[in-house]
C-alpha cells in the first residue's frame, strides 16, 4: 500500500528494522545553491530541493528502517558523491556497488545508483579500533578514567553509544546496535608503563 506522508513521521507507520531493503530516490538539490531554479509549485520544489528533507536526514532515517544486514539503494547526483559517501558512513552503511549514469557518452556522470548494505562489520571494526586505542593508552600509563573518554570519543565520532570499563588488566568496551543488541569486546593487559 501507499503512504501519504512525510518520512519523518516514519514512527507512526513502522518500527525500527522494519524493512530488508529501503529505496529512495530523494531530492538531489541543496536549497542553499541555485534558489533561482526553486520551481513556483510547492510540490515540485519539495521533490528536487532539500526543502523537506536533507540528505543526512534521509540517510539517518533509513538507516533505522533498514535491517541489520538490510541494503539501501540510493539514486542521486554524481557531483554529491563525496557528500553522500561520508554520510553513509556516519550512519554504519557499508558501500558495496556504485553506478554511474550518463545521459550521452562524451559528457561526465549525472547520476549515481548506490547500494548499500549496513551490518554488524562496520560496528565491529569501529569497536575494536576503539578498544585497540584504549589499550595502547592503558599501556603507556594514561589513567583508566581517561581511557574510557578516549574510547567513548572514538565511538561517538560514528554515531555510536559505547560503555567502557577499564583496569590495569582489561579494556571492556561494550556498544549497543540500533535493535539493541549489544557488541563487546575485552582486550587483556600484560604489562604497563609507568612513565
Amino acid at each position: 500500500y501507499i503512504i501519504y506522508d512525510n518520512i519523518k513521521n516514519y514512527l507512526k507507520y513502522f518500527t525500527i528494522g522494519s524493512f530488508d531493503i529501503v529505496l529512495s530516490n530523494p531530492p538531489f538539490f541543496k536549497v542553499t545553491e541555485n534558489k533561482e531554479l526553486l520551481n513556483d509549485l510547492e510540490q515540485l520544489s519539495i521533490a528536487r530541493h532539500e526543502v523537506e528533507l536533507n540528505l543526512d536526514e534521509l540517510i539517518d532515517i533509513s538507516s533505522k528502517l533498514v535491517k541489520d544486514r538490510g541494503y539501501f539503494y540510493l539514486v542521486h547526483r554524481a557531483d554529491r558523491l563525496s557528500e553522500i559517501l561520508v554520510t553513509l558512513q556516519k550512519y554504519n552503511f557499508e558501500a558495496k556497488k556504485i553506478k554511474f549514469c550518463y545521459t550521452t557518452k562524451h559528457k561526465n556522470a549525472v547520476w549515481i545508483m548506490r547500494k548499500t548494505m549496513q551490518n554488524d562489520a562496520f560496528i565491529i571494526k569501529v569497536l575494536s579500533t576503539a578498544n585497540t586505542i584504549g589499550k595502547i593508552l592503558l599501556t603507556s600509563g594514561a589513567e583508566a578514567y581517561r581511557v574510557e573518554e578516549a574510547i567513548t570519543l572514538v565511538c561517538r565520532r560514528f554515531d555510536l553509544k559505547s560503555e567502557s570499563f577499564v583496569t590495569m588488566t582489561c579494556v571492556l568496551t561494550s556498544v549497543k546496535k540500533k535493535d539493541g543488541e549489544v557488541i563487546t569486546e575485552v582486550n587483556r593487559i600484560y604489562s604497563v608503563s609507568n612513565n
